[in-house]
């Protein structure tokens, strides 16, 4: 059980996580400010541009204790914190007389600390030297201001996107020094890791409480934080078989693409078909009618179809998102009854989505959000057998919406968390808990209860470093300490714009990485006819056939590690000093992971090489394709051709013969 230690010494006040100094303050050096500001905010289609106008930060610089609180203040300002400690977690919490729209606090930092999570950080892993907003919002196209598409796209649409822009922001964060850190508050905050003594955190009103974690290893520590947090549910057990392939087209191109996928021996345990509900063609490509019905033109027989597909074990997936297009039935029936958001004419708030208009269900009020589960989720989709879905989007909120229960600014955080609990409230109606793949890319803090499997949103099709391939890797190990257990990503990536589309060895590097994540699953990309497709290329559908019977192969493993996932909140995707805590490389390592404890993944992130740099944690490890063995502690070079993407397997595993099994298939 961590402690809380407070020690005071004249004007100098230290607090002590068990032996950990994480807070020091006196009148010299000051760690708790309070103020005023305001705010200038631009939305456009999900992309926010946020100008912070601040009027005032004023040092609290003197502190005195009644009882057990301790009172910072200086004039009339004044915040009161208060030790509170559990069995596996401690507390500080804060109480201000006043109203403030600005508040600061400075944790206790090292030069040598390392820093890691604030949700899902497609950039950086570790976050030491950056300052990270916590806004959920669209993570941007191209998301480096020094490309040529992150210009055009700011230019355009506002849309280029930064290194902390993300669909997940999450305000705690993991240490090194094995402590985890939550700043309990939807409300804009900013992270600030750019000084080497401290890092201060920002809020836009006084948090309710920061809560810290403290164990021996990171996997208690895991343990102690998904308790608190919620752990995710169980993946489908049909998800572990094969692939799930992003088509569409109707039944005639579907029934074509699926011979051709059984013609090279290819497992596929799923179709997403995210037209199943109609298209509409926008200047940003093809998009849909966001009327969640399925539309008889485009897949007439509906019902039949998608039983006629399980029979013969392959299940029907499509998309949906939390918003309802002005020209849809299922708009008019949520007006009808009083469920949309209004604006400040109290008239129904339209966003723009891009070149068409949604109204937002007030996912404040529960009758909305039962409303829109069985009228949508469950008759709509799960009554006609369909059996998993892109829940999408969830990061919109506009920050002047009228909501029925709070103040939108303050729930545009919460926002994507509300819109999980929809989902998990058709799951509970339907009585499928389990059965069902839903996977989100937007979401916050204690979603995980509610939300299966993230995926890593919508990647640009292209090995570039902040938006490509290689985002996926830094995604999925901060969402990992930030208490996801499952990530997956779309295989050949999704965004193309400007003339950026993939090339088969994109697809390629994208689909042996795959294998080895909690799922895979293909995408089509937002221009379907000018991208390659996987079963466009036959040197692509013979590698996608070898992949795939490797991640089915390591169901078993797979699946030992998800009942971990589920009892202690272990990822299944997770980073080397989970596994390896007394090894300072790998603190340092962001572009390799763990698949569970005894597989070491290192996937290709660059176009056109055949050698690969591994760093090998001090171990004895065996390369997956030629059986050679390697002693740790050092960075080893090997060939890593297509198809044979960098794969060590632990010496002692007691899969070692499942494992040498798998060059083989």
């Amino acid at each position: 059980m961590p402690k809380l230690i407070k020690k005071i010494n004249n004007d100098k006040l230290e607090i002590f996580l068990d032996d950990i100094l994480i807070f020091e303050h006196s009148k010299d050096t000051p760690s708790i400010f309070v103020g005023d500001g305001r705010e200038d905010i631009l939305m456009y289609r999900g992309n926010f541009r946020i100008t912070n106008l601040e009027d005032s930060k004023i040092p609290l610089k003197l502190f005195k204790e009644t009882d057990n609180d301790i009172e910072f203040y200086y004039g009339e300002d004044s915040v009161t914190l208060s030790f509170s400690e559990e069995e596996n977690k401690c507390a500080l919490k804060l109480k201000s007389k006043k109203e403030y729209s600005r508040f600061w606090i400075r944790i206790k930092a090292d030069k040598d600390e390392h820093i890691y999570g604030l949700g899902e950080q497609m950039s950086h892993f570790n976050l030491r030297g950056k300052l990270f907003p916590i806004w959920s919002s669209e993570p941007g196209v191209g998301r480096n201001k020094n490309t040529y598409i992150t210009w055009m796209s700011d230019s355009t649409g506002m849309a280029g996107g930064d290194y902390w822009t993300t669909n997940y922001p999450q305000p705690s964060y993991m240490s090194s020094k094995k402590y985890s850190l939550f700043s309990d508050s939807y409300a804009y905050s900013e992270f600030d890791f750019r000084n080497e003594n401290f890092t201060e955190i920002s809020v836009w009103k006084v948090p309710e409480q920061i809560i810290l974690w403290k164990e021996d290893s990171f996997y208690k520590l895991m343990e102690s934080f998904t308790e608190y947090f919620g752990r995710q549910p169980n993946i489908p057990d049909w998800v572990n078989d094969g692939i799930i392939v992003g088509i569409q087209g109707g039944w005639d191109k579907i029934k074509r693409v699926l011979n051709d996928l059984k013609s090279y021996g290819v497992n596929v345990s799923g179709i997403w078909i995210q037209d199943w509900e109609g298209i509409r063609m926008t200047s940003f490509g093809q998009r849909l009618m966001w009327n969640w019905a399925h539309d008889p033109n485009r897949y007439p027989d509906f019902k039949e179809n998608v039983k006629k597909l399980k029979e013969e074990g392959i299940r029907f997936l499509a998309y949906s998102n939390c918003y309802l297009a002005v020209d849809g039935n299922l708009f008019k029936e949520a007006k009808d009854l009083g469920y949309l958001s209004k604006n400040d004419k109290g008239e129904i708030y339209e966003v723009d989505f891009g070149e068409f208009y949604c109204g937002i269900p007030d996912f404040t009020r529960d009758e909305v959000c039962k409303w829109f589960a069985k009228r949508i989720l469950v008759e709509e989709m799960i009554d006609y057998g369909i059996e998993g879905w892109m829940a999408d989007f969830g990061e919109y909120l506009p920050i002047d919406v009228k909501l029925s229960e709070s103040v939108a600014m303050q729930k545009h955080n919460e926002w994507p968390i509300l819109w999980a609990k929809v989902n998990d409230i058709a799951l509970d109606m339907a009585g499928k808990k389990g059965d069902i793949f839903i996977f989100m890319r937007a979401s916050g803090s204690r979603a995980q209860r509610y939300a299966p499997v993230l995926w890593a949103g919508d990647q640009s099709v292209d090995f570039s470093k902040d938006d490509g391939l290689a985002t996926v890797i830094p995604a999925a190990l901060s969402s990992a300490v930030s208490g996801f257990s499952y990530h997956h990503s779309d295989i050949g990536g999704y965004t193309s714009l400007y003339g950026n589309v993939r090339t088969p060895e994109l697809n390629d590097r994208w689909i042996e990485f795959a294998a080895f994540t909690s799922a895979m699953r293909s995408h089509e990309t937002n221009r379907p006819n000018d991208n390659v497709q996987l079963y466009d290329c036959p040197t692509t559908m013979v590698l996608l056939s070898k992949m795939v019977r490797i991640f089915k192969a390591l169901k078993e493993y797979r699946i030992h590690f998800m009942k971990d996932a589920k009892e202690r909140g272990i990822s299944l995707i997770r980073p080397l000093f989970f596994e390896y805590e007394n090894d300072k490389e790998a603190y340092s390592v962001d572009y390799e992971y763990m698949l569970g404890s005894d597989i070491l993944v290192a996937p290709v992130w660059k176009e056109k090489t055949d050698i690969w740099d591994v760093y090998l944690p001090k171990d004895k490890w065996i390369h997956l394709w030629t059986d050679k063995e390697y002693e740790g502690g050092q960075t080893v070079t090997v060939g890593s051709k297509v198809g044979n993407i960098p794969v060590f397997i632990r010496k002692t595993s007691k899969y070692l013969d499942l494992f040498k099994s798998l060059k083989s298939l």
